[in-house]
């Protein structure tokens, strides 16, 4: 698997696999993307290493995302937790 990795975090930017994905390709895309040169590392790894890295960046993603209550929840489409209750027929 080729990739392109931000050095400061260790994330991974970019993924190609074939035999056509080229090292310059995710080079000039994470360019495109705003990265600079001397944070990018560009090189190929095992299959095993990549979803080692794609598990541990969702994990870390996914800690980082702050947990909403259902009242949150509901607040965002203007619902309260009651009139949620009353519309399924929860309350008597």
């Amino acid at each position: 698997m080729r990739v392109s990795i931000r050095k400061s975090d260790n994330r991974i930017i970019e993924a190609q696999s074939g035999d056509d994905a080229s090292l310059d390709a995710l080079k000039a895309n994470a360019k495109a993307a705003g990265f600079a040169d001397t944070d990018v590392d560009i090189k190929v790894i095992p299959d095993a290493e990549f979803k080692s890295m794609m598990a541990a960046q969702a994990q870390a993603e996914a800690a980082a995302r702050p947990v909403k209550s259902v009242a949150d929840k509901l607040a965002t489409i203007g619902l309260t937790v009651a009139e949620l209750k009353a519309e399924l027929g929860l309350v008597k």
